[in-house]
């Protein structure tokens, strides 16, 4: 194997650090009236540029289809009148 990188990636890779990218730059957003933006990023190990060009983009494909796909899970399980596994919200995806 080659060499590895500790540090790159920042944390998104190894499972003990893994955080949610959306979650951490719309804390960063929730808290930008408080603290300056470039602070916050320092603190949580992001970089600023990321977290602006985060909130220009527009959501990628995979990000509108995995919304889509909760929304079908989520009403298949509340039209039923008992819990769902795994195997039942498959067949009702199916359907």
């Amino acid at each position: 194997m080659g060499a590895r990188y500790p540090c790159k990636g920042y944390g998104l890779v190894f499972l003990s650090q893994q955080c949610d990218i959306c979650e951490v730059f719309g804390l960063v957003m929730a808290n930008q009236s408080d603290l300056p933006v470039r602070t916050i990023c320092r603190v949580l190990g992001v970089s600023a540029c990321g977290c602006d060009a985060w909130r220009v983009r527009a959501p990628s494909q995979r990000s509108i289809a995995n919304a889509v796909m909760a929304e079908r899970i989520r009403h298949i399980q509340r039209d039923s009148c008992e819990p769902y596994g795994m195997p039942r919200v498959r067949e009702g995806l199916i359907e």
